[in-house]
Formats: structure tokens, sequence, C-alpha cells
């Protein structure tokens, strides 16, 4: 018995009371057949097969796509050979089972260096919290009811999000898209070149430097916690280097992203990214606002290349239409929206601490319920 739990409470292993299992490997030539019971994977419906079923399993993702996730199917699924199924125990309900497993964090469990993997040892070493089977229910209850207010919570946040966001483009639009009838082109506003290579022979040397990847780069900013080192020898760093006031935009990923390097100090950049170093008579916040009004919301740009991924080459940035206006009205336009996109930013930021919030009740509510805090009185009220 675990310290601290109700005495009418058990405890044990998950593989115990329910070996997990993996599914049936995907046939390619059963995809979308009609007729046949669909096959389940993390990424949802993706195939049907012959397979017998399993009704009310517990599937935990255990390796490709998001190891470690829980869902709950019914009867008419069966997962497919990347999650572990669990078939329910008798003394276990269902319900309980998948909010127990998603308040484990199976993610923590992930074992392995390079690919995420769960293993099925470490899963089957869980330790299962059973209390009677009403208690189930009622933790179920409580833990639905509760998550379904937090649920339209969050996505009032979501669409209020939205909203913020389209008014932001919009403004952006009504800001610069009646400057003038007078372009230029962006190569004629700025000098234009990429970053440095990446290659094995750079990741390490006597020049090694912290640069920034594309997966740095965020609109109007720059995610500083995951810089990576690569070797740039001195006469390279002119070239792959951005200095305060240069903008960053991103060749691939979502074309066209873009922010201004403001620190003091020069940083490398990899060739993902383009460097646009304004000429005399341009700010950098201005023609920072004409990028992110051309490219942000846009998947289909008639300046991007690519099929399926898309991408942002050199010639074709540079073909981007400048309203030519005097520097004065560029500071004109860019405090403009500066004052009403401040008022924006706090919004998103308050957003921000909202769902922070919502995620703590969330943990706070799965552990309540697994240590028995959550249905104490309900118990003194139903064993006297």
């Amino acid at each position: 018995m675990s310290i601290g739990l109700p005495n009418n409470w058990q405890t044990r292993r998950l593989g115990d009371v329910s070996k997990p299992g993996y599914g049936k490997a995907l046939d390619k030539s059963l995809r979308r057949e009609v007729g046949r019971f669909p096959v389940v994977g993390s990424a949802g419906v993706m195939a049907y097969t012959d397979k017998a079923l399993v009704e009310g399993a517990v599937l935990v993702v255990g390796r490709k796509g998001n190891v470690g996730d829980v869902q709950l199917f019914f009867d008419g699924v069966w997962p497919i050979d990347t999650a572990y199924f669990l078939k329910t125990p008798d003394s276990v309900e269902a319900d309980y089972l998948f909010h127990f497993l998603v308040a484990q964090e199976m993610k923590r469990l992930d074992s392995s260096t390079t690919t995420p993997s769960l293993r099925r040892e470490d899963l089957e070493a869980v330790e299962l919290r059973i209390p009677p089977p009403e208690e189930q229910r009622e933790i179920v209850r409580i833990l639905e009811e509760q998550f379904s207010r937090l649920n339209a919570a969050a996505a009032t946040i979501a669409a209020v999000r939205r909203k913020a966001d389209q008014f932001r483009r919009s403004l952006l639009h009504h800001k610069v898209g009646h400057l003038t009838s007078d372009y230029l082109q962006l190569d004629e506003c700025a000098s234009m070149t990429l970053g440095l290579m990446l290659d094995k022979g750079k990741e390490s040397g006597e020049f090694q430097t912290r640069y920034l990847g594309n997966i740095n780069v965020r609109w109007g900013s720059f995610d500083m916690r995951s810089l990576k080192m690569m070797d740039v020898r001195p006469e390279q760093m002119e070239r792959s280097t951005v200095k305060a006031g240069d903008i960053v935009v991103c060749e691939g990923g979502e074309p066209g992203r873009c922010a201004i390097w403001l620190e003091p100090t020069p940083i490398a950049i990899q060739k993902a990214l383009h460097r646009v170093r304004p000429r005399e008579g341009f700010l950098a916040e201005y023609l920072a606002l004409i990028l992110e009004s051309e490219f942000r919301g846009q998947s289909q740009h008639s300046l991007f290349t690519g099929t399926t991924i898309k991408h942002l080459p050199k010639e074709k940035l540079r073909l981007v239409k400048i309203p030519n206006v005097p520097i004065s009205e560029q500071r004109s336009v860019v405090s403009a929206f500066e004052a009403v996109d401040s008022s924006i930013s706090h919004a998103v930021a308050h957003f921000d601490r909202v769902e922070t919030g919502i995620s703590a009740a969330r943990r706070s509510l799965l552990q309540a319920a697994f240590t028995g805090e959550l249905t104490k009185e309900w118990r003194e009220k139903n064993n006297g």
C-alpha cells in the first residue's frame, strides 16, 4: 500500500493487471478500403483491417509520432504497430485508466537519446492506483466536468487569439497598403545575403561561434534558448553574421518570417536565413513591417518556390515591392502601428498567463484525483 493513499485503495504494477501489446503493422494494401475496421495510430484513422478488435482499450504511443500520448478507444478500432494497447482490467474503469495514464506524463519514461521511444518494461512498471469502482467513476465524473470548463476557457482564448492575429494583419495592411504608387524592389532598399552553409566540418574547430537557425527566428523576436555552434572562420564573419539593425528573414519553414537583430553583439546565421541590411534612407522597422504584411499568414505566396515544402530564395525575396516614401513618413507609419500593436501584445501576454493557469489547473486536478484528495468529501459522505 502506498503511503498517503486512502485505506481502501490498492496499488498494482500496470504490467500485472494489463499486459501492453503492440497493434497490427500497417498493410498498405488495406489503405482506404471501405467495409473494414479502421486502423488507428497517433495521427488518427489511417487505414482499415480485418484484425480482431479490442473494446475499451487504452492506447499509449510507444514510438514515432508523439511518444507517451494516451488515447482511449472503443469498439471498432485497432492501433497500428507504433502504439501499445492496454486491455482494461476488470477492476479498473476504462475512463479511469485513461485519465490515470495522462496524469503520469508518459513522455517522462522516454528512455531514448535519439529516436523517441517508450519501452514496454517501463510502461509495465508504472504503479497503478486503484480505488473502488464507485470512486473511480466519481473521479472521472469530477475530472470531466472540470476539464469541460477548462476546455471551454481554452477554446475561447484560442478564438480571441485568432481574432487578435487577424486584426493585427488587417492593421498592417491598412498602414502600408496605400502609402504610395511609387515602389522599389527590396534589393534597391537593402543589401541581401544568405548565411553560412552548415556541414559536418563546421560542427567543431577553433572558431566556434553561436549561430541563429531558422527555428530561432520568430515574428518580431528571437528564441535564444537553443542556439547551436558552428565553425566560422574570420574571413567568413562579415558575410555570415548580422549586426544591430539587420533584418533576419527565414528562407524556409515559414518563408518570410522575420525579426530585427537589436543586440550590440553580432551573431552568425545559417544559410537557411537571409540577412537584409537596410540602405541609407530606409528604416529596418519599416522594411520589417512591409515583409510581415507581405508574408505573415501566407502559405501560397506567388514568390514561394516548391510544391510541398515552400521556400523563399534570394532571387524571389529581392522582388518584394517596398512603398518608396520619405524616412519621416516611414517613422510615422512605424510609430502608428507600434502604438496599436503594443495593446495587442499586452492582450496576448495576458492570454499566455491565462493558458499557463489552465495548464496548472489541469495538473493540479490530476494530482488531487490520484492521491485521493479530489474525492475526500465524497468518501466521507459515502463511507460514513
